[in-house]
């Protein structure tokens, strides 16, 4: 049993992811449009695929071009579940097996197929996929689509106030980790409060949301019942993959990307941990394919193509492959772009090729990612900036 102690003592270490989240329960409340709040629904979504990627390229070292294939197979063990009447816990549990499972058949060849090879071997694979479905659903003469629509639960009241009740609790876990981080500092001068200042403005702003919220200021019930679903998941699977990274598997996984003749001639079976990553990416893929699946109309086009890779690739190397929070920050710019761009009629037919323009313009400026170059450059940003205040306040 855990103690209130070592409670605090984990939040004080997440505050700044814990902070976050607790913005984003009261973040619908502050927009106010259930159109940007479904959006925000998905990208959540997009984002914990994005993480599955990173664990396979970022921490494992893996290039896979067919990542799209756990999360489709997850959308359509979900959605084929869910019709045939089973419940949506079940349903996805059975899901991100099977995602995990794919991942781990195409994972076989690993031994003896490296780099480029093998992403162009996992391409094929998740092509052969998708074109199975296809011709599999023609010969049977069913729909190839798809329509498996909400669980029960998003419709009712009591999944609401359960994730209200759990918003508040995590407000109070700020309030006193913050208060608690306050009390313990001897030294509280200005640097020490800027540092807070991001804490604190997040709260008038959760603050600010509840007002709006207690007013009456509501939104759909599936809106935004499915839109607490994707956070808590997200939350829970940034987390996870938090603690896999910070595993000694997740150090076995860096020194085999690092050096992996290194690796086994230390003693770690390289092709043994390659299988694990593979696993266990391709079952955090499976958690996204699974929620995907409550969002649209499944089909081989929106689960399985290699455009779904294509996007997912692209915003990890945006934000910053093997930093974790880099690839959820590439997914909310890629995805962002991508929903604000078909709005508009002349560029829905560019938003590709103006997301490719932006790709390269953030590499020549950002060579290791948004985050990446951040974590290279923000230690001498912060001597500079401190130096500079130093001199200002000193002169005065």
């Amino acid at each position: 049993m855990i103690s209130f102690r070592q409670l605090m003592s984990e939040v004080e270490k997440n505050l700044g992811f814990l902070s976050t989240i607790l913005f984003m329960f009261f973040l619908p409340y502050l927009i106010g449009k259930a159109y940007t709040v479904s959006i925000l629904s998905v990208i959540l979504i997009w984002a914990i695929l994005a993480i599955s990627y990173d664990l396979l390229l970022g921490q494992a070292g893996i290039l896979s071009f067919g990542h799209a294939a756990p999360f489709g197979v997850a959308a359509y063990v979900t959605a084929i579940l869910l019709l045939a009447g089973f419940p949506f816990l079940i349903s996805m549990i059975i899901a991100i097996l099977a995602a995990g499972a794919i991942n781990l058949f195409m994972g076989i060849p690993v031994r003896r197929v490296k780099g480029v090879y093998y992403a162009i071997l996992t391409l094929a694979i998740a092509e052969t996929i998708r074109i199975s479905v296809d011709n599999f659903a023609r010969y049977a003469g069913t729909s190839v689509s798809l329509i498996p629509g909400y669980p029960r639960f998003i419709f009712s009241e009591a999944f609401l106030y359960f994730c209200i009740m759990i918003s508040f609790i995590l407000l109070v876990l700020v309030i006193y980790a913050m208060y608690d981080k306050i009390k313990k500092r001897a030294r509280r001068d200005l640097f020490f409060y800027l540092s807070l200042s991001p804490y604190f403005i997040i709260l008038i702003l959760s603050i600010i949301g509840i007002i709006k919220m207690m007013s009456g200021n509501r939104l759909v019930i599936i809106t935004i019942n499915f839109y607490y679903l994707s956070l808590i998941t997200f939350a829970l699977s940034y987390y996870l993959a938090k603690i896999i990274v910070r595993s000694p598997m997740g150090s076995v996984w860096r020194a085999i990307r690092d050096n992996p003749i290194r690796a086994e001639t230390i003693g770690y079976d390289t092709y043994k941990y390659s299988l694990y990553a593979l696993f266990v990416s391709g079952a955090f893929a499976g958690i996204a394919g699974s929620l995907f699946a409550l969002t649209t109309v499944v089909s081989p086009d929106s689960v399985l193509s290699a455009t779904v890779t294509l996007l997912v690739l692209l915003s990890v190397i945006l934000g910053g492959i093997s930093t974790l929070i880099g690839p959820v920050i590439g997914t909310f710019i890629v995805q962002y772009l991508r929903y604000s761009l078909s709005t508009i009629p002349i560029l829905s037919y560019l938003s590709m090729a103006i997301l490719g323009i932006i790709y390269i313009v953030v590499v020549i400026v950002f060579p290791y990612g948004i985050m990446g170059t951040w974590y290279l450059k923000a230690i001498g940003l912060r001597r500079k900036i401190r130096r500079k205040l130093i001199m200002i306040l000193s002169s005065r």
